[in-house]
């Protein structure tokens, strides 16, 4: 089963430290510039990755879309892959509603190493940096 993590980050210097944390805790990570970049990575070769981590405030772009036609992709496919939400926005009415579309969990921004350890921990993803799991750095796991 892959291993490969699909981070898609509007930010550029975010970007940079998920290569940053992904070398740290050894984990092979692959970037989109947006939910549409995401979208044509999982369209491209919807076995390859085993978690998405996607942002959801990427400018020019339509979080509850973008969600929906990823969901689609992978769905057509006959794949499954556990989707992440990045966000500063937690108000319980987006988090819900993220939930709904089929998102596995939403993470609270700003994240560090040890939230993305958990976040891969949680979801079997083989790293070799710190190995826990549960915490409140997760709002919904």
């Amino acid at each position: 089963m892959s291993q490969i993590v699909l981070f898609a980050e509007g930010d550029q210097q975010t970007r940079f430290l998920m290569k940053e944390i992904a070398f740290e805790l050894c984990f092979e990570a692959e970037l989109a510039n947006d939910g549409m970049g995401c979208l044509r990575a999982i369209q491209d070769n919807p076995g390859r990755y085993a978690l998405i981590i996607m942002d959801m405030n990427i400018p020019n772009d339509h979080s509850f879309e973008a969600i929906n036609m990823i969901k689609r992709a992978l769905s057509e496919s006959g794949k499954t892959v556990p989707m992440v939400c990045t966000t500063t926005d937690t108000r319980e009415t987006l988090v819900r509603a993220w939930k709904s579309l089929g998102v596995d969990m939403v993470l609270q921004k700003p994240y560090s190493i040890e939230k993305i350890s958990e976040v891969l921990s949680c979801f079997g993803i083989d790293h070799g940096g710190l190995d826990r799991c549960g915490g409140s750095i997760v709002l919904e796991c």
